[in-house]
């Protein structure tokens, strides 16, 4: 995927506000991914595999579409010829309200 290509996919997420980010090793202090959301609650990551070893574990040249526990949603694609990755969201795709937990 060639540079223009990638910079007009950012382009057009961040213009529909959906945060675009580049990730290169090493994949560690993301807690910035979701804003903050699960450092601010208790428990929320336990018995999650660490975003670091995650991101480690992708492929080049692939993309992946995640959904979480919270129902972030997540698109990662990974550069072709790199180790670094372009994540987009977090995106929610539903209205949530507290029934949404119960």
């Amino acid at each position: 995927m060639n540079q223009t290509m990638i910079r007009f996919i950012q382009n057009l997420l961040e213009n529909v506000n959906v945060p675009v980010h580049f990730i290169a090793p090493p994949y560690d202090n993301l807690t910035w991914l979701d804003s903050g959301l699960r450092a601010s609650l208790p428990n929320a990551s336990a018995g999650a595999m660490p975003l670091d070893k995650w991101f480690a574990h992708l492929m080049p040249q692939t993309i992946y579409y995640v959904a979480d526990t919270f129902h972030c949603s997540y698109s990662v694609l990974g550069l072709p010829q790199s180790q670094s990755f372009m994540l987009c969201g977090p995106v929610l795709l539903e209205e949530i309200s507290q029934e949404t937990f119960l």
